[in-house]
């Protein structure tokens, strides 16, 4: 019998961090060396609370008291933890990812990106600055669940992550069970076949179509943290030199300013705003009829740039930490500085993004609208260059971004994590 991969991926534990997310849901597809098991199990309340009690006993002993311990276990969503224990001992392997939510009563391995989420919910993107991560309770709790041997393996798609993580913690043993595997990427066959009888219909003229998309999951928080704001400002100001300019928004609004710049929105002239969620099909349609893809982003969006490039979108990027693994500046994409070296920056000792987000709760990145407005201008007035980097970043993704090489990679991490 091949052993299973247990993937509940819509409980709230998992669901917060992105549930389904495609990258992940690729991993699976198709998968034969395993089977693939993600219906959420019946609840097994008794069990999990005498897990928690010991897990919490264990982590009491680190240092930073039982109460601590209590609140990072019971934070962890009980009733989502008893949806997961399943008999002991079988062979069932646990896939989550993003953050460890395990109590440790089966085996399981963990993909990450940034190494940060990994103490999620404690400490989240943008507001990571002035964080003490080694003296955070959280960070011992983690470890500790790391190191565990019900941990097989955790894996990531970016390089930096994979080198930082030992260093992080301060463990070898944890750098042991760690593994980089390329990210692969393909598009579905009947996008891919449209790809090449639309590539002649790109526009040469000053007619270019943008799109802007918030994430996948249609969370209104990702307009702000993608770069929203200014996107919609630049164009503001683009439209009145470029009148045939077009821009698409497919995104949702915060609540907190959805009133008042929804009717701002509404007014750009060329502008047209998608809010409701669309399907994939809907997506990769808007893609294929962009010209160039923006994603002035703060932090780093795999699947975004994956899928644009794919498609056949020209890149406009900011410098956001960690997008130089996927794209190249006036090779596969436009790269615009984001002026945000005071507020997301590397720590040196830890591997860690030290982020903040202020600027984006205060309202905007005022000092990034004009330059964000010229590149615009800059892949308008130049067809030639759209052009170039379009069949560069397409051929990229063809060659460095093999789905094979992702599947091929996690399966075989798979083989090792059950002997």
């Amino acid at each position: 019998m091949p052993p299973t991969l247990f993937a509940p991926w819509d409980l709230p534990s998992q669901s917060k961090f992105n549930g389904r997310h495609p990258l992940l849901t690729s991993l699976l597809d198709g998968a034969s060396a395993y089977s693939v098991h993600m219906e959420p199990e019946s609840p097994r309340a008794e069990a999990t609370e005498r897990q928690a009690q010991a897990l919490i006993g264990a982590l009491a002993t680190l240092g930073h008291g039982a109460a601590a311990a209590k609140d990072f276990v019971v934070g962890r969503d009980l009733a989502s933890q008893a949806r997961m224990m399943g008999p002991s001992g079988d062979d069932t392997l646990l896939f989550l990812h993003t953050a460890p939510m395990t109590l440790g009563q089966r085996p399981w391995i963990l993909h990450i990106e940034e190494l940060l989420t990994l103490f999620a919910p404690d400490v989240n993107h943008g507001y990571s600055m002035d964080v003490d991560i080694r003296g955070h309770p959280v960070f011992a709790f983690v470890k500790h669940l790391l190191e565990d041997d019900a941990c097989r393996a955790v894996f990531t798609h970016l390089d930096h992550s994979h080198d930082w993580i030992g260093r992080l913690f301060q463990s070898d043993r944890i750098q042991e069970k760690t593994r980089f595997i390329p990210v692969g990427y393909a598009l579905p066959e009947e996008t891919a076949a449209k790809v090449d009888a639309r590539w002649d219909s790109k526009r040469d003229g000053r007619d270019c179509h943008f799109l802007f998309t918030g994430s996948w999951n249609n969370h209104g928080g990702s307009f702000v943290q993608r770069g929203g704001m200014e996107v919609a400002l630049a164009f503001a100001h683009l439209v009145r030199d470029y009148p045939d300019a077009r821009l698409t928004m497919r995104t949702t609004l915060p609540p907190s300013i959805h009133e008042a710049f929804g009717g701002f929105l509404n007014a750009i002239p060329n502008l047209t705003w998608i809010e409701p969620a669309i399907d994939d099909e809907a997506l990769f349609d808007l893609l294929l009829d962009a010209d160039v893809f923006l994603l002035p982003a703060a932090g780093l969006h795999s699947l975004s740039l994956l899928r644009a490039m794919a498609t056949g979108a020209v890149i406009l990027t900011a410098d956001a930490p960690g997008v130089e693994q996927f794209v190249r500046p006036d090779d596969t994409c436009h790269r615009v500085p984001l002026f945000q070296p005071d507020w997301s920056v590397w720590d040196p000792e830890t591997g860690l993004l030290r982020q903040s987000y202020k600027v984006y709760e205060e309202g905007h990145n005022q000092a990034f609208i004009t330059p964000l407005r010229d590149a615009m201008a800059a892949l308008i007035d130049d067809p030639d260059r759209r052009m170039r980097l379009r069949r560069t970043a397409r051929s990229d993704v063809l060659a460095r971004f093999s789905l094979r090489q992702w599947r091929d990679g996690f399966a075989d991490l798979v083989a090792k994590a059950i002997p």
